[in-house]
């Protein structure tokens, strides 16, 4: 118990001590929808001395786990500052152990109240349960100076009522089986229907005997044998016998049991008397339902669809459908991201192209490419983006070589690399040839756009196969059936 406050007390110190901790990265990870406000500064503070502590054990070397995570976030975002991206990595973590560790906590906690109410008192008293609440399981430690310890498991047994509770307790009990063992007949005077004889005595400790004075009448467990009863009744007289704690009471039921009176069933009748009104007077636009039988009332009322509960279970479904479709979103992601690579590649090739007709060298043309891009709205394109990240790096001191070697391993296409590696070879070697060889991947550009337009053209057919064949059908049977329902049989 104590373990599970202590770990709901640091977490709630935590987040009041850090709660003003680097103020300035808080407020750009709480952009983020999956950043939690008041566990922010805590975990900002925790992300900086596990950083420390690994960096400290890899005695300022560089891990090879934390370069890997640095290069997978720098691809999926290539235009986000780097340091924030590592925050926002290692902060999400923190977040899920704080939250780890304020549920432990609190099932700590649970569990050691729990454990307490158990536990011994002053050290070696325990209370028992009483009675009717069964015996109590209980593990306990035991310590001698000289035999050593041992640890066991116990059963208390519940008390037991003392004298003067005894006679108020078989009074209550006796009052109690004779109401309840009538079951559904009315008095013991007039019995019909088979007696509900327990065993035990709901909420004591006590058991229930019966002996019947006829057992070919009634048997032991109050169930009517005999078929023909006299139709005056039968006299009979059972005994129960109560016994609790070892003594042993004992009290005689008279009664009369009378044959069961054949009655016909309550809706049959019902069905009777509404089919009666029904063929009564036929002329009348109103058939007037019975509002009593017996002296017993009916309620008339339409049967409910139940139409909100289906669509509730509709809309349920629905939902885990959706919730099991984001499973495989990574990767339709990743599959849209190459394909619209290799959509925007051609068109890449042909602006770098006509920018080299005119002078203008790989570098230069790359930043009038990405103006013209958000200039018609398209910057949002991976494409684009990687070139945007290209030219930010040249910007911080990289050279052009390694930035187009960066794009082209961030692109991860074969056109990709192929354009990069000319671009490479072109600043090392000089410009002699470039044109030509560029005009050659155009054309090569070219001819893949016309085949992923005939591809593209390829699946819009398949996809119009269905509605093709749903028309087709409803053509089939406009036709058909008329002729059918023409003919004379």
């Amino acid at each position: 118990m104590w373990f599970g406050i202590f770990c709901i007390g640091a977490a709630i110190a935590g987040m009041l001590i850090f709660r003003g901790y680097k103020k300035e990265i808080q407020k750009d990870l709480k952009k983020y929808p999956e950043i939690i406000g008041i566990l922010c500064g805590m975990a900002l503070f925790m992300t900086d001395i596990y950083r420390r502590v690994v960096f400290f054990l890899k005695k300022g070397h560089s891990c090879p786990e934390h370069d890997s995570l640095k290069d997978q976030l720098s691809r999926l975002s290539p235009l986000e500052d780097m340091r924030l991206l590592e925050y926002r990595y290692y902060v999400k973590k923190m977040q899920g152990l704080a939250i780890i560790c304020i549920l432990i906590g609190i099932f700590s906690a649970v569990a050691g109240t729990a454990a307490a109410a158990t536990c011994l008192i002053d050290d070696g008293i325990i209370i028992r349960n009483e009675p009717g609440e069964g015996k109590k399981r209980i593990r306990l430690y035991a310590e001698a100076d000289e035999k050593g310890h041992s640890e066991m498991e116990i059963m208390i047994s519940p008390r037991i009522y003392g004298e003067e509770e005894r006679e108020e307790i078989f009074a209550a009990a006796q009052q109690y089986i004779k109401q309840q063992a009538l079951g559904e007949n009315e008095d013991w005077g007039h019995i019909q229907t088979s007696l509900n004889l327990m065993d035990t005595v709901p909420g004591t400790d006590m058991t229930v005997d019966w002996i019947t004075g006829d057992a070919m009448l009634m048997d032991s467990s109050g169930n009517i044998i005999k078929e023909n009863i006299q139709r005056g009744g039968e006299a009979l007289s059972i005994t129960a016998k109560i016994n609790y704690a070892g003594e042993i009471r004992e009290f005689k039921i008279p009664m009369m049991i009378y044959p069961k009176a054949a009655e016909e069933n309550f809706f049959d009748i019902l069905e009777k008397q509404i089919e009666e009104e029904n063929l009564k007077n036929p002329e009348r636009k109103e058939v007037i339902l019975p509002q009593e039988i017996s002296g017993i009332p009916i309620v008339w009322s339409e049967p409910k669809q139940h139409t909100e509960i289906k669509i509730i279970g509709i809309g349920i479904i629905v939902l885990a459908v959706y919730a099991a479709s984001g499973i495989s979103k990574n990767k339709e992601l990743l599959k849209k991201r190459s394909e619209q690579l290799m959509k925007d590649y051609p068109e890449l090739v042909h602006k770098l192209v006509l920018l080299g007709y005119a002078g203008v060298n790989f570098k230069p043309a790359l930043s009038i490419i990405i103006k013209d891009a958000r200039a018609s709205g398209c910057a949002d394109h991976y494409v684009w983006q990687e070139i945007e990240a290209a030219l930010r790096a040249m910007e911080q001191g990289v050279s052009e070589v390694q930035a187009y070697e960066m794009l082209g391993r961030r692109c991860a296409q074969l056109p990709y690399l192929k354009l990069t590696t000319m671009m490479i070879q072109s600043l090392k070697k000089g410009v002699g040839g470039i044109q030509q060889m560029m005009s050659e991947t155009a054309d090569e550009a070219m001819m893949m756009k016309r085949e992923q337009a005939k591809n593209e053209g390829e699946k819009v057919g398949t996809k119009l196969l269905m509605p093709m064949g749903i028309m087709l059908a409803v053509v089939l049977v406009i036709l058909v059936v008329p002729a059918f329902l023409t003919i004379n049989i």
